[in-house]
């Protein structure tokens, strides 16, 4: 019997011997199953209660698909993979200990923003060779994002006021973390002889430059949602074609056209399609109405299969397509690519 326990380990090394470093993480991790909302909440109940460190190893362990997860959008940061494991396990393991269920909101919502930060630090010190305080490299990066996002909603960057009201610090703080980023990134141009330092601020769209190009980061999180989107956009074409639309070819170019789906996302209103096919503005209205009953009927077993919800389902309408072009839109700016590519991906 002893015999046997010392082999043991051995015939487990032998089993993993031709396996990567990730495929046994992998492996290993697939052992916890995935907790149910019941479950997260008694986990945290115990954790917060009676600081149960067994129910605090479980809520990790169960979740360690979502740090790996996380951890993925970071592959073009530098840091070795399994030190972006690592980190993100560590922030998890934080918003693990800190949870409430008594607020009622989903453990991975909570968890990701704690990865995120925990990630975010060890890309920062891995890649700094003059190392700067944790808390400037969180604020500078916070303040890149603002700028980021504003200027791809509005076209420009905002001014110093405008991003010393959203981080609520004073103008002048935001000034010095931008002057930081001379010292620690490369992101950050030599924008300052744009200050007038005797109290005038140009425009901060001249001052900073190519600060607001996405990161790697963000191009390849761009890209990854955009073949998601992509992926379950084919579902539904493909459950159109099962469907009624097999039968009517016209109907489902319709459906196509009233998105964009088949030419570059260019949407087309309802009267111009009824002007198109010389057939009326309600009818078109009922085609395409029809065409969601069909997805949300035929894709049900897809979609169940990649963890959506049947509520999630019946949302499938105009007003879903409507958020999601709007995603897609976003997302092919950061990415760098083109509509017409993203539609042709679409019929390929």
């Amino acid at each position: 019997m002893d015999h046997h326990k010392k082999d043991e380990p051995e015939e487990k090394n032998e089993m993993y011997k031709d396996l990567s470093i990730e495929k046994i993480f992998l492996r290993e991790m697939k052992q916890f199953p995935l907790l149910t909302a019941e479950g997260e909440e008694e986990l945290s109940r115990l954790i917060l209660e009676e600081n149960d460190k067994d129910a605090l190893s479980r809520m990790v362990e169960c979740n360690l698909r979502l740090a790996r997860a996380v951890a993925r959008r970071y592959l073009s940061s530098g840091v070795p993979y399994l030190d972006l494991i690592q980190a993100a396990s560590l922030g998890l393991m934080a918003a693990a200990k800190r949870f409430d269920y008594r607020r009622k909101k989903k453990f991975s919502t909570y968890a990701f923003y704690w990865m995120r930060q925990a990630i975010e630090l060890e890309c920062h010190n891995y890649s700094s060779i003059v190392t700067c305080p944790p808390e400037v490299s969180i604020a500078r990066r916070r303040i890149i994002r603002i700028i980021a996002q504003h200027k791809l909603k509005k076209g420009i960057a905002p001014s110093i006021e405008e991003i010393s009201e959203i981080v609520a610090l004073p103008s002048k703080k935001v000034e010095e973390l931008l002057e930081y980023g001379r010292c620690y990134e490369i992101r950050f141009e030599d924008y300052s002889d744009s200050i007038d330092r005797e109290g005038r601020e140009d425009d901060l769209h001249e001052m900073i430059g190519d600060m607001t190009a996405p990161t790697p980061e963000q191009i390849l999180i761009a890209k990854q949602e955009l073949k998601e989107i992509s992926y379950n956009f084919k579902i539904m074409f493909s459950a159109l074609a099962r469907g009624y639309f097999k039968k009517t070819m016209r109907d489902k170019e319709i459906f196509l056209i009233r998105y964009g789906l088949n030419d570059g996302l260019r949407v087309t209103t309802l009267e111009a399609i009824a002007k198109r096919h010389k057939i009326s503005r309600e009818r078109a209205r009922q085609i395409i109405d029809k065409g969601w009953k069909i997805v949300q009927k035929r894709c049900f077993r897809e979609l169940i299969a990649k963890k959506w919800t049947p509520d999630q389902i019946k949302g499938l309408n105009e007003d879903w397509m409507k958020e999601e072009l709007k995603k897609v839109d976003i997302y092919i700016k950061l990415s760098g690519l083109t509509a017409d590519l993203f539609t042709q991906g679409l019929r390929e």
